[in-house]
C-alpha cells in the first residue's frame, strides 16, 4: 500500500494516505500516532480514517454507499475457502438488513468446507459475538469448528451496539480540516460515537477475547 501510494502521489496530488486498519483487539484502547517514515519523508500523512470502526462497521459503510459493487468486491476479497469470503459475505448481508437497504448478495452457505476454531481470529470472534447477541448465531455457526458456550454466556443482557457506532478516540490527532469533515459524514451514516454504556460492554468484551486469545491487559 505504501508503495502504490508513493507511486501515485505526484499524479493524484494526495497528501494523505489510509491503510484501511480497523478496530481489532486495541478497539478499547487510545492509540498512539503511527507514523510511516517513507510515507513522512514524502510528505504524506497516515491518517487512521477506518481506526475507529469494526468491520461490521466498514460492511455498514458500503452497504449506503456502494451497495452495488459489494459482491463483487467480496468475490474479489479471496478464494471461495477463504475464512474472509463467507465472513464479508454474513457482515454484508447483516448490514443490509439492518438498514433495509437492498444490496445485491449472493445467499449465504449452510455448511462451510473448511471451518475454523474460535480463538483462530480476534476480529472475526468479536463480529461473531455481536451476531450471537442480535440472534444470528445461526449465520456464522458453519464457519467455526465449534462455538464455546462462554461466547453465548458473555453477551447475556448486552446490546453489542458499539461494534455499529464510531470510537472516537481514534481521531483526536487527525487534522483539523480532515476531522471537521469526517465528523459529520460519520453521522450521516449513522455512526454516532460511544456512550458510557457502550463503554461498559466494550471493556467486558475486551476482557473476555483478551482471556480467549491468551492476550495481555495494557499496561497503565
Amino acid at each position: 500500500m505504501s508503495i502504490g501510494a508513493i507511486l501515485t502521489a505526484e499524479y493524484l496530488e494526495s497528501g494523505f494516505h489510509v491503510f484501511g486498519t480497523i478496530l481489532g483487539e486495541r478497539f478499547a484502547r487510545k492509540p498512539g500516532r503511527r507514523p510511516v517514515a517513507p510515507l513522512d519523508m514524502l510528505g504524506i500523512k497516515n491518517v487512521p480514517i477506518t481506526d475507529g470502526i469494526t468491520e461490521l462497521g466498514t460492511a455498514k459503510v458500503l452497504a449506503q454507499t456502494d451497495g452495488p459493487l459489494v459482491a463483487e468486491s467480496i468475490r474479489s476479497l479471496a478464494g471461495k475457502t477463504d475464512r474472509k469470503r463467507l465472513l464479508k459475505l454474513i457482515l454484508a448481508t447483516v448490514a443490509a438488513e439492518e438498514l433495509g437497504v437492498d444490496v445485491p448478495l449472493p445467499d449465504l452457505p449452510s455448511e462451510w468446507e473448511k471451518p475454523i476454531a474460535f480463538d483462530s481470529s480476534y476480529t472475526t470472534a468479536l463480529s461473531t459475538l455481536y451476531l450471537i447477541a442480535k440472534g444470528k448465531a445461526h449465520l456464522i455457526e458453519p464457519l467455526y469448528l465449534d462455538i464455546p458456550e462462554s461466547a453465548y454466556s458473555i453477551v447475556k443482557g448486552l446490546s453489542l451496539d458499539f461494534l455499529m457506532k464510531v470510537n472516537t478516540d481514534f481521531y483526536s490527532s487527525l487534522p483539523r480540516d480532515l476531522a471537521t469533515q469526517i465528523a459529520p459524514r460519520f453521522l450521516d451514516l449513522g455512526f454516532s460515537p460511544y456512550t458510557e454504556s457502550d463503554w461498559v460492554e466494550a471493556k467486558t468484551i475486551r476482557a473476555y477475547l483478551n482471556r480467549t486469545f491468551n492476550i495481555s491487559p495494557p499496561s497503565r
